[in-house]
């Protein structure tokens, strides 16, 4: 006689306890992988994923080996993953996926199905113009490709995310909210640099504004993309020769920036060049000015790129105005990490750019902190170091965070405090002039007139002014 399996030792078992106790012979099924195996199906067939996931991960305990079963409750996972989904229980879906996958982790189907269940309720969404709905499902579907790797999905993700912006712009466009589809478009394009309709759309309102140089630089783009087509020419000729009707001076982007890379790819300077004009653009639409005269980017793509806080912390780092040295080993030119890295530096070369000698060194490494995407604001535990670092008489006086001392600091936690008083005193100064005085300021510095002069004419304030303003409102004592 063959012997008994696992479950035939189970299942004899509770035969023997229902000859002894009188147990209901239903209570078998309990232990019977075949009864299970049939419950799970029936729950499948009516909808009730959950239930046959139950009743598949019984059946497959009791018989581990059984590859039917295995397949069995892989699919269930995969419904009961969707299921979820649809219920907005992306961790328990995500959860799902993870066990489907243990039990087949060749068949990536399940995972795929739900980053494709998400993308389709983006695209309805997008449909519906419920963007910010639109935009979290394709969060969603972007965790389900990191977590589960599915990078061939990523490009259509970034796609479709980009294509919301610009849907959403059009319709700001067309009530007449200009600012804010430019940031749209913006941010489209910074997700999505071959999306050549932003170039398009966003040209036309450069144009419309008498941006002649910009719109100019959104059609190149465009037909960088498209290919010089017959309506790209005429435009680019229309505009050009209103430009001159009305006396403006064509500048090329050479104007603004000279690049200088090493250890890299020839394919990686246009997107820079790309990134640089985005950053230019969104720059200019907050502060309203640009370069007074060229930046050089040196860029080395074979050296590790150090973000703002380490940078901050490292003796002889130095803003310039007129180089901007990056390593960006490891970084996507298109990342977000890379926007921001780049915007920190280009805002501390800029303020010096504009100010030359009279712009305060403390003003410039301040702005660059000063983040143009809203998250400006000094955070708690800053405020509370910044507090004790002025009731033990460590904070530096204005006049020492200069070009001259600041980078000269050996002590990288002294070092990182000058430069956070800097951030904080920045942030002062624009709550006491608000952003529309700081437009003026930089107006004033990019038209010569020195920073202090400028001060006082924009707000009525003097350095020491903020200084002062700025140590009371931590409560410290001043003179």
């Amino acid at each position: 006689m063959r012997g008994l399996t696992r479950a035939g030792v189970a299942l004899a078992a509770i035969v023997l306890a229902a000859l002894v106790w009188g147990e209901r012979p239903r209570a078998w099924a309990a232990l019977d992988p075949n009864a299970l195996n049939r419950q799970g199906a029936e729950a499948t067939a009516r909808g009730d994923h959950a239930k046959a996931v139950e009743c598949f991960r019984q059946a497959r305990a009791l018989e581990p080996d059984q590859t039917v079963l295995r397949y069995n409750l892989f699919h269930a996972l995969n419904n009961y993953s969707i299921e979820a989904a649809g219920k907005g229980e992306v961790a328990e879906a995500i959860r799902a996926c993870s066990e489907a996958l243990s039990l087949v982790p060749d068949d990536v189907r399940v995972a795929s199905n739900l980053a494709i269940f998400f993308h389709n309720r983006a695209t309805k969404l997008i449909g519906e113009r419920r963007y910010e709905e639109a935009r979290e499902a394709l969060a969603h579907a972007h965790s389900v490709v990191t977590e589960f790797r599915l990078d061939n999905l990523a490009p259509t993700l970034r796609e479709s995310l980009a294509r919301s912006y610009l849907i959403e712009g059009r319709e700001r466009f067309e009530r007449n909210e200009v600012s804010q589809a430019l940031d749209l478009y913006g941010r489209c394009i910074q997700i999505n640099p071959d999306e050549a309709l932003a170039y398009l759309d966003r040209s036309r309102i450069f144009y419309e504004q008498d941006f002649f140089q910009d719109a100019i630089s959104d059609l190149e783009l465009a037909a960088q993309i498209l290919g010089q087509t017959p309506q790209i020419t005429a435009l680019l000729s229309r505009i050009k020769v209103e430009a001159k009707q009305k006396g403006q001076d064509l500048a090329e982007q050479d104007a603004y920036f000279r690049i200088e890379a090493t250890g890299g790819s020839p394919h990686q300077e246009q997107p820079l060049k790309r990134a640089l004009k985005e950053l230019r653009l969104a720059v200019a639409r907050n502060l309203t000015v640009n370069p007074k005269s060229p930046i050089l980017v040196s860029i080395k793509w074979n050296e590790a790129a150090s973000g703002p806080e380490q940078w901050m912390a490292t003796p002889g780092n130095r803003f310039e105005s007129d180089t901007i040295p990056l390593g960006a080993s490891g970084v996507e030119i298109g990342s977000e990490e890379f926007r921001l890295l780049l915007e920190f530096h280009y805002l501390g070369a800029l303020a010096l750019n504009l100010g030359g000698a009279s712009a305060p060194y403390w003003f410039a490494a301040g702005l660059a902190q000063y983040r143009l995407d809203g998250t400006r604001r000094l955070s708690p535990a800053e405020s509370e170091e910044l507090l004790a670092a002025g009731e033990n008489f460590l904070l530096f006086d204005i006049s020492d965070l200069s070009l001259e001392k600041v980078p000269r600091i050996e002590d990288g936690k002294l070092l990182s405090l000058a430069y956070l008083e800097c951030k904080a005193l920045v942030e002062h100064l624009v709550k006491s002039i608000g952003m529309n005085g700081l437009r003026q300021l930089m107006r004033a510095l990019s038209e010569g007139v020195p920073f202090d002069h400028a001060l006082r004419d924009v707000a009525n304030l003097t350095v020491l002014d903020i200084q002062r303003e700025w140590r009371a409102s931590l409560g410290l004592t001043t003179n």
